[in-house]
């Protein structure tokens, strides 16, 4: 039990990433927008008709 409690404080103490958002054109900013809501199964289809 000790090795989780050791565990924890490692992945608390690593140092978190600046949320940093790229600039998207505005010809993209409807598709972006559209992506974002879509659900993780929907992104999984988009990806295998994206890849054929």
């Amino acid at each position: 039990m000790p090795d989780e409690k050791k565990e924890e404080v490692k992945a608390s103490a690593e140092p978190k990433e600046d949320k940093k958002e790229a600039e998207v054109p505005a010809k993209f900013k409807d598709l972006v927008k559209q992506i974002e809501e879509l659900s993780v199964l929907d992104l999984s289809e988009l990806v295998k008709v994206l890849e054929e």
